[in-house]
């Protein structure tokens, strides 16, 4: 394919270009408006699969997950240790203060019989008194 062929075939479609009037100005690439909005819609979609892949790719070298029972089975050795840590020193280490609150909720929480559900009064109800309380 030569220049000249190049220049008067579109980008996207490789339909021909039409001729223009004034010779001036920079050669066109696309036949039609159509042409090139569809050419900008697929630049913009590859930018953002490449952009998406890219990031993909850095979690995964900067954040390795694991499955959801080796996820649990690193929760447990860490509470375990902190338990340990516990009964050794009598208290709390600094470091392990939010471990150990987030485990005392779990505990509140799963002692707790669970919520029944309002029901479609109930919950109106709560909603005035929580208007008036405003």
């Amino acid at each position: 394919m030569s220049v000249a062929e190049e220049s008067t075939q579109c980008a996207w479609c490789g339909g021909k270009i039409p001729p223009r009037i004034d010779p001036r100005g920079r050669k066109a690439r696309y036949c039609s408006g159509a042409c090139r909005a569809s050419a900008a819609r697929e630049r913009a979609r590859t930018a953002h699969q490449d952009e998406l892949k890219r990031a993909q790719e850095h979690a995964q070298d900067t954040f390795v997950l694991g499955s959801p029972s080796e996820i649990l089975a690193t929760v447990v050795t860490e509470i375990d240790a902190t338990t340990r840590l516990i009964r050794d020193r009598g208290h709390v280490p600094d470091d392990c203060v939010e471990m150990v609150n987030a485990a005392r909720a779990l505990v509140a929480a799963a002692e707790q019989p669970a919520p029944q559900a309002l029901t479609r009064q109930q919950r109106r109800r709560l909603a005035r008194e929580q208007k008036k309380t405003r």
